[in-house]
């Protein structure tokens, strides 16, 4: 988000203009002039002389940048930070970290002119590289970036007092005054001088000239004001902040920034006639300096803020344009629509592919994925409805862009539900039944798919598979339905409620099922008291209501129990490193007994960790700190922690070696060399120890941890041994038992 503040009194002219005579030297701002527009000046520090500071004071304020820099500007070149940065430095001077220094030889950058064109988030990605790496090389770089260079605005830049709207005293202006005295006389008047001027309880009793001098202010448009008294439209505020820049800075923002296309820094080089790193200077600075220029502009800044603050992760691009119309006008500078220029210049969110998402597309996706795995039935199954993954500013619109946006992201639709699991056609036959609700023949399931599939290879698939069975001569059910084969209570309910438009009266029910079989009144009553029926009002119907409601802990995929509280294991992401919060568990905000609307602060060794569900699902605050703490890079695995005293922590998983129990251990995040390795197990999944090991591996299969279920299978004889006694007991029979028979 561009910060809104009290910003410095200097003119943006005087901040980057070195060849004013003022100065006595090279500025902070000079070196980084996207400072102003993402933290506050305060004390006119970053306006001061970099000469003038002292090595304790330089070594804050560059750890400060750093900090900003891996915060706010992950996909800004090394080069867009540091415009400044000489190009021939060579990095074996520079003492950066050794882990810091062997990655970049690795990836065979040895000066700061190679690392110039390095992404800061994909430093962020090299193996190697954790967070705190990242802040000490940054660190290191701002220290060498305080020489000067010239500047790229053309014109002084307006404050945010120079941008105020005034009106001048026109006709129009004279009308609405008039208007507003008029009404004002009448309550005057009456005596009422509390109320709102177009308070229509006041105006009910009023003249009719009264009357219409409101309906003229109710009705009064944009378009009713004098064209020269309105404000500029965004597209043109845009455009004048644009058309300040110096005309080479302007097109080298056109050809790299808003171009889908981006021209290389040596072709650009070689069309202006200079070195590609002087390029790479014209391209930051002109970039910080328009940053800056929005966040000066009260208009575009507050335009700016609520695009970036706008409600949910995900929004349609066409929903944003409907609310601000303008964000859809060109900007005939930059030859971009002006939703392109802002994104361009704000890392909190980004527009792609026609979405609105934030703060990325990956943490979009990957927040979705979370979601519907959250939501999800034993099947993959979850329904859209209960998802609120989109926001849109017509409630009636929330279905059709919740599933444009499932379907951009490559999941499969079935009417109102979204499914996860299509792969194989046995996962996408136990999706299609579980939303069916039903038995259903082998073509009609079929039918359903979204690809091409033969009856005949589900039929194989499903009889393999013991999540089926076949309840009739034609129907596939559900195991877990329980109807059994050709009858019982369930298949009888069921055929009465289809031949009878989906509902039946429990009393004529009881009677016809009871008059026909010898079943007992309170065994139809209890079956139709039972999934997948339920009676409502004394109506029997197929269940409606949501099989997902709040999951509990031992459903939830990677969240395991401890003895003194529990682990929820994550993958850390680049969006982590940045600072960014993320999605939790429903089942963890139940443990901690978090309801909608409210925010949890726990201890932590580090300080207060916020836990809240003030969005549309829980989230984690910012671990970031953690982060640099353990000098945490991308990818690695590691365990969010909360004990039973409400104390948060963070680890690293144990790194696999190969050995089964070992790799086992680590991934439910328990102790070696303590216990039984099985009561350890079973107390992960939140089981007795005493449960059967298939019920625990079951436990793990479906809520999705199938890299636990598939060691625990492999290693059942060593964790289970009951199970090589059984067949040793099978194997060995009595042979004195048989002797007898004899």
């Amino acid at each position: 988000m561009i910060w809104q503040g009290t910003w410095e009194e200097h003119d943006m002219l005087e901040t980057l203009d070195e060849s004013s005579s003022s100065r006595s030297g090279s500025t902070w701002l000079d070196a980084f002039p996207w400072l102003p527009a993402i933290a506050r000046a305060a004390d006119g520090v970053w306006s001061s002389p970099v000469e003038l500071a002292d090595e304790e004071t330089a070594e804050r304020l560059a750890g400060v940048i750093a900090e900003l820099a891996g915060e706010r500007l992950t996909h800004w070149t090394i080069g867009q930070i540091l415009p400044s940065l000489p190009p021939d430095i060579e990095l074996s001077t520079l003492d950066l970290p050794t882990r810091a220094a062997n990655s970049m030889s690795r990836h065979g950058i040895f000066t700061t002119g190679e690392l110039a064109n390095e992404f800061l988030e994909s430093l962020m990605g090299w193996r190697g590289i954790g967070a705190g790496t990242i802040n000490g090389v940054l660190a290191r770089l701002v220290q060498a970036s305080t020489s000067s260079s010239p500047s790229v605005m053309s014109a002084g830049v307006p404050t945010a007092a120079e941008a105020d709207i005034t009106f001048p005293n026109d006709h129009w202006l004279q009308k609405v005054a008039h208007d507003v005295k008029r009404i004002a006389d009448w309550c005057a008047l009456i005596g009422v001088d509390n109320n709102a001027l177009l308070d229509l309880s006041t105006l009910s009793s009023a003249p009719g000239g009264v009357r219409d001098a409101a309906e003229r202010l109710l009705a009064i448009r944009l378009r009713d004001i004098d064209a020269d008294a309105r404000a500029k439209s965004l597209s043109a505020v845009l455009n004048d902040a644009l058309t300040r820049l110096e005309p080479r800075a302007l097109e080298v923002l056109k050809v790299r920034l808003f171009s889908e296309t981006p021209m290389t820094l040596e072709d650009l080089g070689r069309q202006f006639g200079v070195t590609r790193e002087r390029v790479r200077q014209i391209e930051g600075k002109a970039r910080g300096a328009l940053l800056t220029a929005v966040s000066e502009s009260e208009g575009l800044a507050e335009v700016a803020a609520s695009i970036s603050s706008s409600t949910g992760t995900i929004r349609p691009l066409s929903d944003l344009l409907d609310a601000y119309p303008s964000l859809a006008e060109t900007v005939p500078s930059a030859d971009q629509p002006a939703w392109r220029v802002l994104d361009q210049l704000d890392d909190a969110y980004e527009i792609i592919d026609g979405w609105r998402v934030s703060p990325s597309m990956a943490a979009a996706e990957a927040a979705t994925l979370a979601l519907i795995t959250e939501s999800a039935d034993a099947y993959g199954v979850a329904r859209i409805s209960e998802l609120n993954l989109v926001s849109v500013s017509s409630p009636t619109d929330t279905d059709s862009a919740a599933k444009a946006w499932l379907t951009r992201c490559g999941y499969i639709i079935d009417g109102d539900f979204v499914l996860l699991r299509t792969r194989s056609v046995g996962d996408y036959g136990a999706a299609v039944l579980s939303i069916v609700g039903s038995p259903m023949s082998l073509p009609a399931i079929v039918e359903r798919f979204a690809f091409e599939r033969t009856a005949g290879s589900l039929r194989n698939a499903m009889s393999q598979d013991e999540r089926f069975e076949r309840v009739d001569r034609e129907l596939w059910g559900l195991k877990e339905w329980g109807l059994g084969s050709y009858g019982g209570i369930r298949s009888v309910i069921r055929e009465h409620l289809a031949g009878n438009g989906g509902e039946a009266n429990l009393d004529e029910l009881v009677e016809r099922i009871t008059g026909r079989y010898s079943v007992s009144a309170s065994s139809v009553i209890a079956y139709a008291n039972a999934a997948p029926f339920e009676t409502v009002e004394g109506t029997v119907r197929t269940m409606r209501s949501s099989r997902t409601a709040d999951k509990p802990p031992e459903r939830t995929r990677r969240l395991f129990r401890r003895p003194n509280g529990w682990a929820y294991r994550i993958t850390v992401s680049p969006d982590h490193l940045r600072g960014s919060g993320f999605v939790a568990p429903t089942a963890m905000a139940n443990l901690l007994d978090i309801g909608a609307g409210t925010t949890l602060q726990l201890d932590s060794r580090l300080g207060p960790q916020v836990i809240a569900w003030t969005g549309l699902q829980p989230s984690f605050g910012s671990i970031r700190r953690f982060l640099l703490d353990a000098d945490v890079e991308a990818n690695t695995d590691a365990f969010l922690t909360v004990s039973i005293d409400r104390v948060f922590d963070f680890e690293a998983v144990r790194a696999k070696t190969g050995d089964p129990t070992h790799d086992l251990l680590a991934l439910i995040g328990a102790p070696e060399n303590t216990g039984d390795v099985w009561e350890r197990v079973a107390l992960a999944a939140n089981q007795d120890p005493s449960t059967p090991f298939v019920s625990v591996v079951d436990v793990f299969r479906s809520r999705g941890d199938d890299d636990i279920a598939d060691i625990l299978v492999g290693q059942r004889h060593e964790l289970d041994p009951g199970a090589e006694e059984a067949v040793i007991s099978a194997a060995a029979p009595d042979v004195s038992y048989i002797m007898d028979l004899l």
